[in-house]
């Protein structure tokens, strides 16, 4: 927890104080306990003592100090109505953390209404304390996070808790069968009471699975009181080869005032070595605790309260050459984990993932777990919050991962409906497993298409194909289908346009079957009626309010890139028949225009303006105005004519349209410079390939130029990422100068962006990217926390610009 306020209590006793309250022995009692961090004693003490206080004054100072007493033992009920009480007494006016702990007190109890208004009201009188932010997103974040939960399956260890605190599980075996774990039980060697918890000083304590898959009684580790004492002892970690504990202890003993050390002990059978203290400069008072340790035990990750710190208790990390040397001066991990509150209980996964809880970002209520990358001794992600049900409004810490299964482990956690205070969880997340499959229908004959060539391509450079059967079903199984991969679905056959249906796995954190029912059109040889697109009388401009009426075109193209298609406008009846073709034809190229600027190469677009040439004849009823035209009805002016007066204008409107046919079906792509266009991003004109220039690249990783959305920019190309990614801040910034919109995201905008962030792994669409002379549509991008670079693009994003040809030493990508 924080490091106590004591500038915060000597505030309010100057302010309030006076020379009652001295004289309560009580009082003083309290304060004694209070000042050698006996939280619990302090609380009992206070409470007697404020009964005798008459002074208002004296009860602020008081009351203030039972609140910070009961939140510290995590009695989180009467610290509320001690904070309530206070905010009575209007001491938030003085001092409005008063608003923020009471804010706090209710999110972990889940009362997030209150507490959301609460953070309101701490925001509203400090104005730029980045805690009022986190502890306004902190309610957004809850409340997202227990509505959409992960798929981890947890389990209350019954078997191994107590009505005491059992947490910190380790594996003390190379089985993975069996469990060294902290508890206050009765059993533990230290029969005082802790002050600060009111409870049993804790030892260290076993039990294994048994041959039915059943735990074992519980077992203290040792009984001669080698490793176990009359302090505390807790939070121990084997070395890989389990033959080295190493383990916290906390001294009761006058010459060590509540300190606390890392030790270590060599075992043999089951017998320990004396323990011997980690050097990690730490001094008699000074807590240093909860270690964690690499595969080689070269490295040392640990909390501490150093005086160099952010705040509360931090997270260091000290090497060492070799196992028989001393371990270095350690080096504080950094303002990206470490916060003004506490960091602690870390775990090293694999030497390369941290795990470590924190009351200090964003988060449900109490502790939070998270993990990050590491590497060596730098931190290259931002925090990422494991999310619901791994976390709760409660506090979760001291994870461990079992290293022979996929996703699955303990750990510990005071959440409701446990047997006590704190207690060990099981957790597994069952693997991901994804299928897509679906049917696909002749939209003319509404029968299934049999032995049409269906293609699956995921964005981490997979191809598969398969065909339909009779019933124009097809599959892709688990096999095929993998987690955090984006898939195109290209459905081909002759006679029919190309579709192209994007899936996702990416985000996914739980099973699925992605269950498609898909019809397909055939290429018709009449002409295509585009949704209604109107012009001024007598104008061609296309209005931007119509533009929506031709993505669907656009969409057809892109999936279709060898149809040539001409663009027909018709006129109404109405009117000088050379005018009206000179009209129909400019507005046939208004939308070509259009089409052009969206990205349709030129060459597959052709104008026709048919002026009045060719009525409509209505292929189906038609319902405009509140008038129905039939079937069959050819709109010729003689027809117009013999409808009644009313219904003229509106028969006239259904003639003036835009229409689409398919006049050719292999065309050939040319490049930019071919056709003569001009790009101000990397062209070399006269030269017939697309060529972009890099800088010198670093770790597979090249920094091109490219345009997004039409603003020009810098990407980042690596074959070592499966998906396009963009940083939060890189996202922001996009939104904030118009780039992209919140109607890009896919999902509720206002749920996945808040001040100053997003949430991690939210997909916006790009609606053109381009790279040189070419633009590709629609790429879908994955805001990342913790990204290296603001925007990054992978391999099969690459190719959609070509075959690339990467020349190392004249810095260009050439595409074919």
């Amino acid at each position: 927890m924080n490091k106590i306020p004591y500038l915060l209590i000597l505030v309010l006793a100057l302010l309030f104080g006076n020379t009652a309250m001295a004289q309560n022995r009580h009082i003083k009692a309290g304060d004694q306990a209070f000042e050698e961090q006996l939280y619990k004693e302090a609380a009992e003490y206070y409470k007697k003592g404020y009964k005798k206080l008459k002074n208002t004054s004296d009860k602020k100072v008081v009351a203030f100090k039972m609140a910070e007493a009961y939140r510290l033992t995590n009695e989180l009920r009467r610290a509320k109505a001690q904070y309530k009480r206070l905010i009575r007494y209007k001491v938030h006016k003085e001092n409005p953390e008063i608003i923020l702990r009471y804010g706090q007190m209710l999110l972990m109890l889940e009362e997030f209404k209150e507490a959301d208004v609460q953070f309101q009201i701490y925001d509203s009188l400090v104005g730029d304390d980045p805690q009022a932010k986190i502890a306004v997103e902190c309610i957004k974040f809850a409340r997202r996070t227990i509505s959409n939960p992960k798929n981890y399956s947890l389990e209350n260890i019954k078997k191994i808790n107590s009505k005491f605190d059992d947490f910190s599980p380790g594996y003390q075996d190379n089985n993975y069968q069996s469990l060294i774990f902290t508890s206050t039980r009765e059993e533990a060697f230290g029969k005082d009471t802790d002050g600060w918890t009111g409870e049993d000083f804790s030892d260290l304590f076993t039990a294994k699975i048994d041959r039915k898959g059943d735990w074992g009684k519980p077992e203290i580790l040792d009984e001669d009181e080698i490793i176990n004492t009359k302090g505390n002892e807790g939070q121990a970690i084997f070395n890989s080869r389990f033959s080295r504990m190493y383990f916290t202890r906390c001294f009761t003993s006058p010459d060590r005032p509540c300190g606390c050390l890392i030790l270590q002990s060599k075992r043999s059978g089951r017998d320990w070595e004396e323990p011997e203290v980690v050097d990690l400069g730490s001094d008699s008072s000074t807590v240093v605790g909860h270690p964690a340790i690499s595969e080689d035990e070269n490295t040392i990750i640990f909390a501490a309260d150093f005086d160099r710190g952010y705040g509360g208790k931090d997270l260091y990390i000290a090497t060492r050459d070799s196992k028989m040397d001393a371990f270095g001066r350690p080096k504080n991990l950094g303002p990206i984990i470490n916060t003004k509150n506490d960091e602690m209980y870390p775990f090293l996964r694999d030497d390369t993932t941290l795990y470590f809880s924190s009351n200090g970002h964003i988060r449900l209520g109490g502790l939070d777990i998270y993990q990050v990358i590491l590497q060596e001794d730098t931190v290259y992600s931002e925090p990422v919050n494991m999310g619901y049900p791994m976390n709760s409004p409660s506090d979760d810490f001291g994870i461990i991962f079992d290293p022979t299964q996929y996703e699955a482990g303990y750990l510990s956690s005071n959440r409701t409906g446990g047997r006590g205070g704190s207690d060990i969880y099981s957790f597994v997340l069952p693997p991901l497993e994804y299928s897509i499959s679906g049917a696909i229908t002749d939209d003319y004959t509404f029968q299934p298409i049999d032995g049409m060539d269906v293609l699956l391509n995921g964005s981490d450079g997979s191809e598969r194909k398969t065909k339909t059967i009779e019933d124009g079903s097809f599959s892709f199984n688990k096999k095929q289908v993998f987690p955090d991969t984006e898939y195109e679905l290209v459905l081909e056959q002759e006679g029919y346009f190309r579709k192209i249906i994007k899936e996702t796995t990416v985000g996914l954190d739980h099973s699925k079957d992605f269950q498609l029912e898909i019809i397909l059109q055939r290429i018709p040889e009449k002409p295509i009626l585009l949704p209604e697109i109107l012009f001024d009388l007598a104008k061609w401009d296309l209005k931007p309010q119509f533009e929506d009426s031709l993505q669907g075109l656009i969409e057809t193209m892109d999936a279709n890139p060898h149809i040539v298609v001409e663009l027909g406008a018709h006129t109404d009846t109405r009117g000088n028949d050379e005018q009206n073709d000179i009209l129909s034809q400019k507005r046939a190229e208004s939308v070509v225009n259009y089409l052009i600027l969206r990205g349709i190469d030129p060459g597959r677009l052709f104008a026709k303006g048919y002026g009045e040439q060719i009525p409509r004849t209505l292929n189906k009823d038609v319902k405009k105005n509140g008038i129905t035209f039939p079937a069959n009805a050819q709109l010729t002016e003689s027809y117009i004519d013999s409808l009644p007066k009313r219904q003229q204008e509106t028969a006239h409107s259904l003639n003036r349209r835009i229409e689409f046919r398919i006049v050719g079906k292999d065309y050939i792509e040319r490049s930019l410079a071919e056709r003569g266009d001009t790009s101000d991003v990397n062209i070399q004109l006269g030269d017939k390939k697309n060529r972009i220039f890099f800088k010198k690249p670093q770790n597979k990783m090249y920094e091109i130029d490219c345009a997004i959305n039409g603003y020009n920019n810098k990407v980042v190309y690596t074959p070592l990422t499966n998906l396009v990614t963009c940083s939060v801040e890189f996202a922001l910034e996009l939104l904030k100068k118009g780039v992209i919109k919140k109607e890009d995201f896919h999902g509720n905008a206002d749920d996945l962006i808040s001040a100053g962030s997003i949430v991690h792994k939210s997909v916006f669409t790009l609606k053109d990217f381009r790279l040189g002379n070419k633009i590709i549509r629609h790429i879908d991008v994955y805001v990342w926390h913790g990204s290296m670079y603001p925007f990054f693009i992978n391999e099969v994003t690459l190719k959609k610009f070509g075959e690339p040809l990467i020349d190392e030493e004249r810095f260009t990508i050439t595409f074919d």
